[in-house]
């Protein structure tokens, strides 16, 4: 587990990094809140939960365009049926994302893969209390759509978390993203 840490320290220093040292062109840092909404096997047992992501954004071309690198967390609280009196249970993952996004005017497709640590955890709230975790790295990739308005971003993304014999994780996002001022360089010609 301390080992999934470390990978996501660095990830998070790397792209701290970057973007204050940034090329040319529409160079951005965004955070972001969103609302995670599970679908397929997911469904059955989350409910609907939250997350937040840093991402920095280096443009490049023309049309507009960027690459980017995203960190940041999904949170699922578990359905009541499935949680022993007592016990809170929660599902987590924190994904690391390469990504593509295109502008067309003030609209954008973006394209992601990575890595997605997924966490299971479970506690007794009672006197004595234990718990239990369990963590695991998988392949990770998300596809979004989404509408640039001044400085936020509105967007809608899928994201799945592929398992190895075993059904894949996947949810819907509804995000909303500010990027900050310090970081920006220029802004999008398109708009």
């Amino acid at each position: 587990m301390k080992y999934h840490k470390r990978i996501y320290l660095t990830a998070c220093i790397l792209l701290f990094s970057a973007v204050c040292f940034g090329q040319t062109g529409n160079t951005q840092i965004q955070v972001a809140a969103q609302a995670t909404i599970p679908i397929g096997d997911l469904a059955t047992s989350a409910k609907v939960g939250r997350g937040f992501a840093i991402k920095g954004l280096w443009g490049f071309g023309s049309p507009p365009q960027q690459l980017t690198l995203e960190a940041g967390n999904n949170f699922f609280a578990l359905r009541d049926k499935y949680v022993v009196k007592n016990v809170e249970v929660s599902y987590s993952n924190w994904p690391i994302y390469l990504g593509y996004r295109k502008y067309i005017n003030k609209l954008y497709t973006e394209s992601q893969f990575g890595l997605a640590i997924n966490k299971l955890v479970a506690f007794s709230t009672d006197t004595i209390t234990a718990s239990v975790q369990q963590s695991n790295a998988y392949f990770a990739w998300a596809g979004a759509i989404g509408y640039k308005l001044n400085d936020f971003d509105l967007e809608a993304r899928y994201q799945n978390i592929s398992i190895k014999n075993s059904p894949d994780i996947r949810f819907i996002s509804l995000r909303i993203a500010y990027s900050l001022p310090f970081f920006r360089k220029k802004k999008i010609e398109t708009m």
